[in-house]
């Protein structure tokens, strides 16, 4: 397990090296979300498919409209170790 201390520094732990799944706050202040998105689609490979996020509550239209799309799953908050555990089965 490994932390980030916002969106920018997750996103050079991305760049270092891969990870089986990233679970990303959706109010991550200095990366929003779709701009993370599109950040690991341009760097190949799989990661995208490795993405989840996390949310007290409704996603917006538009994030949510980007994650069907994707195909990535979305976490309510709280969530528990088998949400994570099942996300981790279908990891590439």
């Amino acid at each position: 397990v490994q932390t980030a201390d916002g969106g920018i520094a997750a996103l050079a732990a991305l760049e270092d090296r891969p990870f089986d799944l990233v679970l990303y706050d959706v109010t991550t202040r200095d990366l929003a979300p779709a701009d993370l998105v599109r950040r690991l689609e341009g760097m190949g490979g799989d990661a995208v498919r490795r993405l989840a996020l996390t949310a007290a509550g409704a996603l917006p239209p538009e994030l949510a409209r980007l994650c069907a799309e994707r195909g990535i799953p979305c976490l309510d908050k709280p969530f528990d170790a088998g949400e994570v555990d099942a996300l981790l089965s279908r990891a590439p």
